[in-house]
Formats: C-alpha cells, structure tokens, sequence
C-alpha cells in the first residue's frame, strides 16, 4: 500500500512538471531566462523543472530545443527520489491522531512555538521551567529532538498539534519514572500554550498517548504528580481515569521539597 502511495506521489510532480512550458529564448546560442508561469523570473535551479511532457522543449520563438530533454528526466528523477525520501521521514515520526489533535514527534520547527509557551511565565508557574532562560530552553529542546530519532527512545517527547489550524501547543513527555515503585513504571509531564487552555486539548492528547503506552509498547504501569495549587492538572488526570493515590511531598525539579498530588493508572488490558 505504502508503495502505491510513493508511486501515486511521483506520478503526481510528473504531471505537474508535465503541464509547465519553460520559455527560452536564444541569445548568443544559449538560452536565457524569461518569465514562468507563476509571473517570476525563473531561477538558476529552476531552469530544467519546467518542460511540455517531457519531450522537446518548447521555446519562445516556436523552434523546438531537443537537447534538453535528458535535463528534463534526470530532475524528474531527482526530483522522484526526493518525494521517496520525504515519505520515508514522514512514515519514520510517531504519530498519533485525535478528534482535535495530532501528536507526534517533535520537529526542528517546532522551537519557536516552544520557546514562546516556555516563557509565559503563567504555563511553567508550577514546574521547574520557570527557572530556566533561553539557553536551557534550547538545550532541552536540542535534547528532545536528538532522543525521538532513536529507534526505542528512553522517553517520548510528543509535539501536541491543533488540528484546525496546525499550530504546534504543546509538550507532552512520559518515560522511565525516575523513583519508581513497581518494576517499569513510567511517568509522565506535559505544559499547554495559555491560550488552548479550558477546550479539552490536555484530556484529549492524556488519555490518547496512555492508550499508545498500554496498547502499542505494553506498558504496565503509568505515574504522575502534580501540585496541589494546579487543580486544573489534577483534574485532566482525573479525567483521564487516573487514579488519586495520596498527597506527599516531591522534588519540583529545582530542589525545592513541595507538596503533590499522586496519580497512577495500570494497563486495563494487562492480566494481573
């Protein structure tokens, strides 16, 4: 099936490049650069991307050019490999998709919709990133990326999508749980732009990827804490049919002993 679709693609810029007429015109024997269709000068790189199906080109005075058809096929070709290698890296980013959401892994262009959620100051109020300056903003971020290109990452840095308008708003993480109770027990962390707050986005992205650990990497047991002043993050647990352990004291990341509510879930679908 994942071949028909390459195939479908090629055959797309095929017919796309197929349907251009690139306009030559000939001064001092060589062709010079007049105006494409899109009403811009063509462009060096462009030169050979525009032909009438791929036979001889059709030049401004009428006279056919017959020599640059093979510039033609090999771009085409070029060009070919190129949508191959575009479908691999996209077939390659874990993806998972909701009612409202995509979630995925992350991407370099994802930086800049991070580094602007990270410094509101009112998203990383109750966690650790409020203490952090751009620097260390960039070298997580630099982390995460690295990380999601393993095959079997130690934890997964999920990139939270809106569907609508395809904004990245953002983070969730979850992997090994750094004090666990039971053997392979993982744990999780998540922030969400201000703006995308109170539709739902955070219930929605929770209980789709707790669905991909139990489902898709068998996980058998799923943590989480967060402070008791941040009953909105309780609630999205609760929501996600986690349940309330206990209020204690946990490390906040910076050091500081602070008080947290205790949420865990096991795998519904494991025998116990």
């Amino acid at each position: 099936m994942r071949v028909v679709q390459i195939a479908a693609r090629c055959a797309g810029v095929v017919r796309c490049l197929g349907g251009w007429q690139m306009l030559l015109t000939h001064e001092r024997g060589r062709p010079e650069r007049r105006t494409s269709p899109c009403s811009r000068p063509l462009r060096a790189r462009d030169r050979w991307l525009f032909g009438s199906h791929f036979g001889a080109l059709a030049a401004a005075d009428g006279q056919t050019v017959g020599p640059y058809t093979n510039h033609i096929l090999v771009t085409t070709w070029h060009i070919c490999a190129y949508v191959v290698f575009c479908t691999y890296i996209e077939d390659s980013m874990r993806r998972i998709e909701t009612k409202q959401l995509v979630i995925r892994d992350f991407d370099a262009m994802d930086w800049d919709a991070i580094n602007t959620i990270l410094s509101n100051p009112f998203v990383t109020e109750h966690m650790h990133y409020a203490a952090w300056n751009e620097a260390q903003r960039r070298e997580w971020f630099d982390w995460c990326l690295t990380n999601n290109h393993e095959l079997q990452p130690d934890v997964y840095n999920w990139a939270i999508v809106e569907k609508t308008s395809m904004h990245t708003i953002g983070w969730f993480g979850i992997g090994a749980a750094s004090h666990p109770t039971i053997e392979g027990e993982r744990s999780f962390g998540y922030f969400l732009a201000q703006d995308r707050w109170g539709r739902g986005y955070m219930t929605e992205a929770l209980n789709a990827i707790l669905e991909y650990e139990f489902t898709t990497l068998g996980a058998t047991y799923i943590s989480a804490t967060c402070r008791t002043v941040n009953p909105a993050s309780a609630s999205v647990m609760e929501k996600a049919g986690m349940h309330h352990i206990k209020i204690g004291r946990d490390d906040d990341g910076n050091g500081n002993d602070v008080e947290c509510h205790f949420y865990s879930i096991y795998n519904p679908y494991a025998k116990r």
